[in-house]
């Protein structure tokens, strides 16, 4: 008897002989037939119009599941579950899917996945729209991990839209020695008491090129008492880290949600002599809505580390961070730009208008701190405008620090500041 454990830990399965793979989810058993195994015939009993000869590609005969000219389509009932897994190990083998679409019901959970795991291969996926009910979950997963494969990771947009919904996950990595970019459209997850979202560019290997990792705007929204755990991050050795860039990222959290989100464009030294660059990156505006006893740590981390070599990070954009913090809410938001080594240069760091406005009993903190042991370029910072609204008593904090140890810094511009203090 042989058991799998798919990654996400929600079900087992139980392997009996080749033609049957029973799921068993933690709600309900599921049966599924000829799942994510490679084959060149239909099961019995499954129809499909897929032609005879595509060689890997998996079947659902639980008819919450279709899989029709690589397109998904699954209708999860109240209270079922259903998994839909796609792989392919051969050498250089691509994994591809057309549209992914989902409806589950209360208490409903659905699983979807698509893997080129050791053979290298591209993953793309097309547009992901999942709706769910209260109190169910999904989960999401692409991926391509190989040693050898320099192949892209490509995902459309990412809808999932939930009611009173309990649990979200999103992950999409493309890891390796050499691993090619990671692009991912819009991402929107909201209506969910749970969220998480991983995206990951990850380089093993001391001798890549630079690999770029995009993604399009990102919306997500917790409902109350709810949490949030999201991240994007494209890092490696040497010269492997390429441009990050994001679209527009707005969070909504619900009274008393707690959230946290980190980007990280993170190129670091495998021998001491090795040269260390970081693309650039890239982020559009910030908008952060915080209810009632809601609390955020936001965090940029953009780090060109070398150790005798040089390092060297391009330019820094980010657009207008704009922050609405109801009673008893907190925010703490660090944005940090290094490059330090032998040498150590950072282009332009430019970062749009900075707007809070804080009711009775908000903290809001923000940092700013760029570093480097050479030259920085130009900095320049929009207007800066923070407000305890109507009179209350809030606390505020903000820090800007730019440093070159042994070099100079360009211009630095910052607008106009205005800080209003309510209640001492």
């Amino acid at each position: 008897m042989k058991r799998y454990q798919p990654r996400t830990g929600f079900h087992s399965s139980t392997i009996f002989p080749p033609s049957i793979t029973w799921y068993l989810s933690y709600i309900a058993a599921v049966r599924h037939e000829w799942f994510g195994t490679m084959r060149t015939r239909e099961p019995i009993g499954c129809a499909r119009t897929t032609a005879a000869s595509a060689s890997i590609f998996p079947c659902s005969c639980d008819s919450a599941i279709s899989f029709i000219d690589t397109n998904v389509n699954a209708t999860v009932a109240a209270s079922e579950s259903a998994t839909f897994e796609l792989w392919n190990d051969t050498n250089g083998g691509d994994v591809t899917l057309g549209t992914i679409t989902g409806t589950v019901g209360a208490n409903g959970w659905l699983y979807v996945s698509a893997s080129a795991e050791d053979g290298g291969g591209a993953v793309t996926v097309g547009d992901v729209n999942i709706a769910v009910g209260k109190d169910g979950s999904a989960s999401v997963s692409f991926d391509n991990y190989s040693q050898t494969g320099t192949a892209d990771v490509t995902v459309g947009n990412v809808t999932f839209a939930g009611n009173k919904a309990d649990y979200a996950s999103v992950s999409i990595d493309n890891e390796g020695d050499a691993p090619g970019n990671v692009t991912v459209g819009d991402v929107s997850i909201t209506g969910f008491t749970e969220i998480s979202l991983d995206i990951t560019r990850s380089v093993w290997a001391s001798d890549a090129t630079p690999g770029n990792l995009t993604v399009g705007n990102v919306t997500l929204s917790v409902d109350k008492a709810g949490s949030f755990s999201a991240s994007i991050s494209n890092t490696g050795y040497n010269l492997g880290v390429g441009d990050l860039t994001i679209g527009n990222i707005d969070i909504s959290l619900a009274q008393s949600a707690t959230g946290s989100f980190s980007i990280e464009n993170y190129g670091y030294w495998y021998n001491a002599a090795d040269d260390v660059t970081v693309g650039n990156t890239t982020i559009g505006n910030i908008v952060v809505d915080l209810a009632t006893d809601a609390s955020l740590s936001f965090s940029l981390s953009v780090t060109a580390a070398a150790n005798t070599g040089d390092a060297t990070v391009g330019n820094v954009t980010i657009g207008n961070l704009t922050i609405d913090q109801a009673v008893n809410t907190t925010f703490e938001g660090e944005f940090s730009v290094e490059a330090y080594g032998g040498g150590g240069v950072i282009g332009d760091f430019t970062m749009g208008d900075v707007s809070a406005a804080l009711n009775d009993g908000a903290y809001y903190s923000l940092s700013v701190d760029i570093s480097a042991s050479d030259s920085i370029g130009d900095v320049t910072i929009g207007d800066i405008t923070v407000a305890a609204v109507n009179g209350v008593s809030a606390t505020i904090y903000n820090s800007f620090s730019i440093s070159a140890w042994s070099g100079d810094v360009g211009d630095v511009t910052i607008g106009d500041v205005s800080i209003t203090l309510g209640e001492l």
